[in-house]
């Protein structure tokens, strides 16, 4: 399965939720985000690893493990797309995702977020409709 994963589904599988990590750490699931996700993980680390309750050695080991399971995609892939996403959703940060869903082949975006709940363009997966699926591990 390929999708496209919100920045709020990362943070959810760092931070404590059990189920969004399983999902993140899947061989079977490939997870795609903006490159910028990157810069926002950095943003949030110290925020993450507090609320995750972690050291800073078990913080990294995570935060690479989650790191791994991403392929960060450039702006260049995605930008022409921007424009067509860009009314569809009310926050902009959650754009690119929808513009990314646009630009490659995908099964959907894996979000909680209600913003892209609201747009039909586009699928979109909660971690509880993942989980029945019963991916293979």
């Amino acid at each position: 399965m390929r999708l496209i994963v919100d920045s709020n589904s990362i943070f959810a599988g760092i931070i404590k939720d059990k189920a969004a990590r399983e999902i993140i750490l899947r061989a079977d699931v490939h997870l795609f985000a903006p490159k910028y996700l990157i810069v926002e993980l950095a943003k949030y680390a110290a925020e993450l690893q507090k609320k995750a309750v972690l050291d800073d050695a078990a913080f990294a080991n995570l935060l690479t493990a989650v790191l791994e399971q991403i392929i960060f995609v450039p702006g260049a892939t995605y930008e022409e797309y921007i424009s067509m996403a860009r009314p569809l959703l009310p926050d902009l940060k959650d754009v690119p995702f929808l513009a990314l869903a646009f630009a490659i082949e995908n099964d959907g975006i894996w979000s909680e977020d209600s913003h892209f709940m609201q747009q039909t363009a586009v699928k979109v997966w909660t971690t509880k409709d993942l989980l029945r699926l019963n991916l293979r591990k």
